[in-house]
This record gives C-alpha cells, structure tokens and sequence, in this order.
C-alpha cells in the first residue's frame, strides 16, 4: 500500500490563527507566518499519532491487488467523507479501469471504512501482485469534534512555547487508529 495526498490542494487547517493567538494571549502579528506553520505541525503530528485525517483532502491509495474475492478492504485514514474513483490495471500495464461503483459497497460510518463487493460481485481481474495496480482515489477529514481541535490548538501552543523540545504523543488525546 502507498498512500499519497494529491497535489495541488488547499488544505483548510482546523485551527485558525486567531484563535492560536487567543489561546496564548498574543496581539502581535510579529509571530504570524511561525504560528500558521505550527498549525499544520501540529495537525500533522495529531494525524501521525492517532492516523485519522484531520483536515479535509483527497488520497489516492495504490495497492499491488484486490484482497481475496469478497474480503473487504479498508480505507485509510479516516473518517471517509466519500470514495471517489476505484481503478485497475488489467492486462496492458497502461491503460486505468475505473470499477462501476454500483459493483461495490462503502461502509463510511466503520473506522477505518470499508469498501466490498456488493453481493453478486467480486472484485475486478488485475494485474496479479503487480506493484500498484490497484488506485483508490478517496477524499477524507470532515469537521472535528471542539476536543480534537482544542487537542490540535494544545499541540501548537507546546511547539510555540518549548521551540526545540520533542513533543509529548500522550499530548495528543485524540482516538487512535491501529490497523494501518
């Protein structure tokens, strides 16, 4: 499994500037371009350690194959907002299938989600253990809960607070995800 964000994304951060500066008393813009930078630091870090998407972007997640038949497959990094594009490769090595989504299922609301074969189905015929035949494309992170980004602002607020002192992961109390 490779899994990587698409480029070109404008990633809207769950914390704003205005209110890191809050939290930390702070009125001066002297400070402005490190604090957004320790946002997403600290965005990143909280993703890190509990492997949920904490903002909201699109993946693409390519597999060397389907799993067996009708065994599920889990997407990473959750919560899943939607499953955009599921392709393959089949036997030309260059041209991409996209799967009809009426062939399969996606269970949004498990963590991590999961996608099947719908019933009467099976997976596609690929490329057989063919590095990265398989290509999910899927769009992750929704709106947090006030705690995870209270978690996020924590973060920040230890970064700007201890410049050069690794931070603590049982700072980030957000839920973490084991199986990826």
């Amino acid at each position: 499994m490779s899994l990587q964000t698409v480029s070109g994304q404008t990633i809207v951060e769950p914390v704003t500037l205005a209110a890191l500066k809050s939290r930390i008393k702070l009125t001066s813009t002297v400070d402005d371009s490190q604090l957004t930078g320790l946002i997403t630091a600290a965005r990143e870090f909280a993703e890190r350690i509990s492997n949920r998407c904490l903002a909201p972007r699109q993946f693409i997640d390519y597999r060397d194959c389907f799993p067996y038949p009708t065994k599920e497959l889990q997407i990473p990094r959750p919560p899943l907002v939607s499953v955009d594009r599921v392709e393959y490769l089949e036997d030309d090595y260059q041209t991409w299938t996209t799967w009809d989504p009426s062939e399969y299922w996606v269970a949004l609301s498990n963590i991590p989600a999961i996608l099947q074969p719908r019933r009467g189905f099976t997976y596609p015929p690929t490329l057989m253990h063919t590095a990265g035949c398989v290509r999910i494309t899927f769009t992750a992170g929704s709106d947090l809960p006030l705690h995870w980004t209270l978690n996020i602002t924590d973060i920040a607020v230890f970064m700007y607070e201890n410049a050069g002192v690794p931070v603590p992961t049982n700072l980030v109390t957000i839920p973490k995800i084991h199986n990826f």
